[in-house]
């Protein structure tokens, strides 16, 4: 339990430094600044890339189904589907922009 003690003592001690350009860095900035960028150097283009090639899948469905109306239906439900993904993975990247203008 002193110990306990002594460990809290000196973590607040670190906590309260401040550096020649002011004080420690913030780990929500941190946080924020790795979440733009797995978004938008890894997240971003794979999903777009999934959701491209579910539009040109929905699109051979749709030229080989020979008229079946079940392999029309199919399609259409990916291509609706693939649509909306892109959508919401559009809006992902203009709701990050909102909070956070600077990254």
């Amino acid at each position: 339990m002193f110990y306990l003690f002594f460990l809290f003592l000196n973590l607040s001690r670190v906590y309260a430094l401040k550096t020649e350009v002011g004080e420690l860095p913030n780990s929500s900035s941190a946080l924020s600044k790795y979440i733009d960028a797995l978004y938008t150097k890894y997240l971003l283009p794979i999903g777009a890339v999934i959701g491209v090639g579910m539009l040109i899948y929905a699109g051979i469905i749709y030229t080989t189904s020979s008229g079946n109306p079940d392999k029309i239906a199919e399609a259409k439900d990916i291509f609706v589907s693939s649509i909306i993904g892109l959508i919401v993975l559009l809006l992902a990247g203009l709701i990050l922009s909102l909070i956070n203008p600077n990254y």
